[in-house]
């Protein structure tokens, strides 16, 4: 479970203050499919951050299994990601100079798992998103639809309990988004909780639950 306390983000901007997130409170149960939808502007991405322990807030506490994970330092925050959390972003992030298989080796060898492990683990992957073939292919020499799969691998490959997927569609032509939408619907049957930042309704309609954003402030917190 994540429990989200009275969170505000401040960010000073020369001489003034935008206020990012005012006193916004959510809880997110294990196993839920949960969208944030909002504009452009409206908080939706400062909120994962801080969420996911990205980003500490200015004001607030963020639980996870009722600990305080924003009161940790940022080596324990690093360690909670590592152990915890699985990132999925639109811009991909993944490193265009390194193949497929490194790509997704990274986050192992982060977390200190052996080579011959990381091996397994890895082969998994690339069988499951059915891109095997494209082990050894630079990822800038991808498609945006599978550098996608390699980003949701590479997401999957600590078995994260969470994952947080910002805008992971954005980049995606119809066909590619909808698989993606469909793999993160088979990640809450298998258990793990995901939570989907969007501003696309169409997306945000198949997730269990759509809380909505404006101008740093939660405005409606609807089970669909």
């Amino acid at each position: 479970m994540i429990r989200i306390e009275h969170i505000s983000m401040d960010y000073p901007i020369g001489d003034s203050v935008c206020h990012a997130l005012q006193d916004v409170s959510i809880t997110i149960p294990d196993g839920q499919f949960i969208s944030i939808v909002g504009r452009s502007g409206s908080g939706k991405s400062t909120l994962l951050q801080i969420a996911s322990g990205l980003a500490v807030p200015t004001q607030g506490k963020v639980y996870y299994q009722d600990t305080c994970i924003s009161d940790f330092s940022k080596p324990l925050l690093a360690e909670h990601r590592s152990k915890t959390i699985g990132f999925i972003f639109h811009s991909f992030y993944l490193e265009p100079e390194y193949d497929v298989y490194t790509n997704i080796e990274i986050p192992l060898m982060i977390a200190g798992v052996p080579k011959a492990e990381r091996a397994a683990k890895i082969n998994a992957q690339l069988e499951r998103f059915d891109i095997k073939e494209k082990a050894n292919v630079k990822a800038k020499k991808l498609s945006g639809g599978e550098r996608q799969r390699v980003c949701i691998a590479r997401a999957l490959i600590n078995e994260p309990s969470v994952i947080f997927a910002d805008e992971p569609c954005g980049n995606l032509d119809g066909e590619n988004a909808e698989n993606v939408m469909n793999i993160l619907g088979q990640l809450t049957k298998e258990g793990k909780t995901v939570v989907l930042v969007t501003h696309d309704m169409e997306a945000a309609v198949r997730t269990q639950r759509i809380v909505r954003l404006q101008n740093g402030r939660l405005i409606s917190d609807e089970m669909l």
